[in-house]
């Protein structure tokens, strides 16, 4: 297709509302690709007017308009691309072809040749180059001059070289006279050049809206409208058009999706009949991303725009920081790009990266034509263009009124809400978006779309290459997919896609058959016709009022209807018995389905109820089981206490041990002094250690009493000899708590020294660096890890430095790096702190990484001692946080022992 339209057009064919015969036509345009005016696309073409106009304008009128011996390779617009033909297509027979097209459009002779002088100004305004000379004023280059002077002529602007390179700010009584720049004056020129194409183009549309409207002017709200839209574009760059051709697709698509899906899933659920489910790809916040407030795409361009310091970078980090989460949005690394240049939306046929190629985004947004430009066109000399300075509306003549055509001139349009000019031509102080008017317009056209019963054509390119008889199956299958299509499919196969309501099948079959055989039922009827012709369970579904069909099983019915008399009156017969079986059947399957459901249901309750049991029963025996345990408790305690009181023997084993020493204190020894056993008593008493050894090695019950003058026997020789090592272990243990406390104290009055050592004997621990005395500059080089790319270290910002956080065990980094270490510059360049400009240079860097770190010794912010275990035993542990952020720990039992 060589004549792919760059504007969405809607077609709307009134009907008389009785006769039925068409009375009129109106044309409503959407968003005209007015970049392609001034830059074109390399393998297009630009407008194909202006190539028809140099081709085929006869000589005599060529002078007029400036092109004598001139061709498309003579202007920079139309040889930009490279493509300035088209295989079998004249140029020169289709301009003949546009002219009788204008002509019945009731456009004259004179107006074509205001025409072309316009099409022909612009090709020469577009030549015209500027330069920069010493304090960046635009200067006119020197072979843009004859360019310029045949533009001046042909639009009729004697002052259009002052106004493109200046621009005038009027101060009260004064006007300041402010020089361009050659980037400004290029700016303004191409918008001259897009603003007046744009003019003539809905000045034509008037034209042929005035000439579709009929002489009938009665009731116009029965239409049938054609919508015929751009495609969904993806090039290898892509800009703002883009992403609004876009846009209106995947409003388009949801759509699509609302009347195919949703409309069926409602009528299914009206009749009762199961709709099936279907996975589709739902694009709403696919939208929303788009164009909601308030940080949609297109809201941020507007605001950005409304900005005074706005910028396009701004713009496209805003977009990349809003919607970083996005579930249409992917990260611009996936393109190559840096968060200020692009930003990909994933649409519903696939991911597309915006970025700024045919020129500004704010300004491609902004269709406010600078003041200065709009006074020097109303100042024409030529009709036709301070004709154009009218807006015409295409949509004017909507309601059915014919416009009103100027004497000598082109119909005027009604004014048009929005616009960047107004219908008595005065200038809009305020800001004009060029999405919001698009967005706008397509919402007007989706309610119109909404109210109306719509159908769909969908349009599937064959091949690329543009030759007949030539089917690329993947291309097509891939067309398929992006529009909805497989997924429309997948629909009519699962779900019942034809629906005839009962009445419509009543009425047809059953006057075939006998009084007798009547079902009066239309519902039990339509069942045994569906039966009759044949058709499986599956296949069809009984709703409400309907009788649903799987697709291509509405000619099993026609069938039917072709048959004999004869013939079907036996079938339906034959089919009433068999569906009265089948009922009487239901019946009593119905029956006894629900016998056995209460059954069931009985069932079940009775084993709830004994497990109800069974668990309330356990409950109250281990109540009751816990009572009598507390109950005997208490008698015991109580006949304990009772046992004291009466003084009878109490079975501990420190008492037993003192008893035994009393017992060999109290027998009246010689030679044995009673002291020595009340000494050991009160030693035993008083420390409380060594109890539980005396009960181990004393026996029970008094000793064997000694008469005097006789010798102690061999028992109190070894009881003498176990109290002296009860004594000897009671100074041991006091002797090792003295050397513990000591070391505590000495341990708490040098704490500062102690975090000192242990930090800087552990700053590096781990690493396999050296401790540091002082900071250290180095330079280091890091080659990349060959599976990912990365340098196996993570960065961020510590106290207002780029530093390291952590270094893969197995990573590149290792050995080279370590936590903590501060990042001063990448590949030369110096970052000062700047973590964004430290990424972008390591993503930019090649495979290997030279960075400059400074490496400053770890001083302790925090210790804390704790309780870990260490092997099989606890041990306490000083922990250390140090201010590159490493946790180092030190045994306390190694220091103590030192001190």
């Amino acid at each position: 297709n060589n004549n792919s339209s760059r504007f969405g057009k809607y077609v709307q064919l009134y009907f008389h509302p009785g006769a039925g015969t068409m009375v009129g036509a109106l044309i409503r345009s959407f968003f005209l690709e007015r970049p392609r005016v001034t830059s074109v696309t390399t393998g297009e073409r630009c407008y194909h007017s202006f190539y028809q106009l140099l081709d085929g304008l006869p000589e005599a009128a060529r002078g007029a308009c400036q092109i004598k011996n001139k061709t498309a390779a003579d202007f920079r617009v139309l040889s930009m691309s490279g493509c300035r033909t088209v295989d079998g297509v004249s140029d020169k027979a289709a301009f003949e072809t546009l002219c009788d097209a204008l002509l019945a459009n009731n456009i004259g002779a004179e107006q074509q040749t205001q025409m072309w002088a316009i099409m022909s100004g612009l090709l020469h305004l577009t030549d015209v180059d500027f330069d920069d000379d010493d304090e960046r004023h635009a200067l006119l280059t020197k072979p843009s001059e004859p360019m310029i002077a045949t533009a001046i002529e042909l639009l009729g602007c004697p002052d259009a070289l002052e106004k493109l390179t200046h621009q005038f700010i009027v101060t009260g009584a004064t006007v300041i006279k402010r020089p361009l720049s050659a980037k400004e004056a290029s700016q303004n020129r191409d918008a001259v050049a897009r603003f007046l194409y744009d003019r003539l183009f809905k000045w034509l549309i008037g034209y042929i809206n005035s000439a579709l409207d009929g002489p009938d002017k009665t009731d116009r709200s029965t239409c049938i409208g054609l919508l015929d839209i751009f495609g969904f574009e993806r090039f290898e760059k892509n800009s703002l058009e883009q992403l609004l051709i876009n846009y209106s697709n995947e409003k388009l698509q949801a759509f699509f999706l609302g009347n195919v899906f949703r409309a069926e899933k409602e009528i299914h659920a009206s009749e009762g009949v199961t709709f099936p489910t279907v996975d589709y790809a739902n694009n709403e916040s696919c939208v929303e991303l788009i164009d909601k407030s308030p940080n949609g795409i297109l809201r941020l361009l507007d605001t950005s725009c409304k900005t005074r310091a706005g910028t396009d970078k701004a713009f496209f980090e805003g977009v990349n920081a809003a919607h970083a989460t996005h579930e249409f949005v992917r990260p611009v690394k996936v393109a190559r790009k840096l968060p200020s240049e692009a930003f990909v939306v994933m649409h519903f046929a696939g991911a597309v990266c915006y970025e700024m190629c045919t020129g500004s985004w704010l300004s491609l947004n902004n269709d406010t034509l600078p003041i200065d430009l709009h006074e020097m066109l109303e100042k024409s000399s030529a009709p036709l263009v301070n004709a154009l300075l009218d807006e015409p509306d295409d949509v004017a003549s909507k309601a059915g009124a014919k416009p009103a055509a100027k004497p000598g001139g082109p119909p005027t349009a009604l004014e048009r809400k929005g616009s960047a000019v107004t219908a008595v031509g005065k200038r809009s102080s305020r800001f004009n978006s060029v999405s919001r008017r698009f967005v706008t317009d397509l919402s007007e056209l989706l309610r119109e779309l909404t109210a109306s019963t719509a159908h769909f054509v969908r349009c599937v390119k064959p091949n690329s290459e543009q030759k007949p008889a030539l089917f690329d199956g993947r291309m097509v299958l891939e067309q398929l997919r992006c529009l909805g299509v497989l997924d429309a499919v997948e629909l009519m196969k699962a779900a019942f896609p034809v629906r005839i309501p009962f009445e419509v099948i009543y009425g047809r079959y059953a006057h075939k058959l006998p009084a007798d055989l009547r079902v009066d039922e239309p519902a039990a009827f339509c069942e045994v016709v569906a039966l009759a012709s044949g058709l499986p369970p599956s296949s069809y579904a009984l709703g409400l009022t309907k009788l649903f069909l799987r697709a291509s099983q509405g000619a099993e019915l026609e069938k039917l209807e072709d048959m004999p008399v004869d013939e079907v009156a036996a079938l339906l017969k034959q089919k009433i018995m068999e569906w009265n079986k089948r009922k009487s059947a239901a019946v009593v399957l119905t029956r006894k389905g629900r016998i056995f459901v209460a059954r069931r249901r009985v069932e079940l309750r009775r084993n709830a109820l004994l497990m109800l049991q069974r668990c309330g029963r356990g409950m109250l025996s281990r109540t009751i089981a816990r009572t009598l345990r507390v109950q005997r408790a208490a008698q015991r305690a109580k006949e304990r206490e009772e046992a004291k009181a009466k003084g009878a023997p109490h079975h501990d084993p420190s008492t037993v041990a003192l008893n035994a020493l009393e017992a060999f204190a109290s027998a009246g020894a010689g030679h044995m002094m009673p002291q020595v056993a009340a000494g050991g008593k009160q030693h035993a008493e008083s420390s409380g250690v060594g109890l539980g050894g005396a009960h181990g090695r004393l026996p029970y019950g008094r000793p064997p009493a000694v008469e005097k003058g006789e010798q102690p026997p061999e028992e109190m020789n070894e009881l003498q000899k176990q109290i002296r090592e009860l004594q000897a272990a009671l100074m041991a243990e006091k002797a090792t708590n003295a050397s513990l406390r000591a070391g505590l104290t000495h341990r708490k009055d040098h704490m500062p020294e102690h975090l000192h050592e242990s930090s800087t004997r552990n700053s590096t621990t781990g690493t396999g660096l050296p401790a540091l005395p002082k900071p250290v500059r180095l330079n280091v080089t890091i080659e990349r890890g060959e599976a990912d790319g990365t340098l196996g270290a993570e960065i961020d910002e510590w106290q207002g430095q780029v530093t390291v956080a952590a270094v893969a065990k197995d990573g590149p980094a290792k050995d080279i790096l370590c936590v903590g270490d501060e990042i001063e510059g990448v590949g030369g360049a110096r970052c000062k702190g700047d973590i964004k400009e430290v990424l972008r240079l390591i993503i930019e860097s090649p495979d290997v990484v030279q960075l400059a770190v400074c490496r400053r010794p770890a001083v302790p912010l925090l210790a804390h001692e704790v309780m870990l275990s260490l092997g099989n035993s606890w041990e306490p542990v000083l922990l250390t946080l140090l201010s590159s952020r490493m946790l180092v720990y030190a045994p306390v039992r190694a220091h103590v022992g030192a001190a």
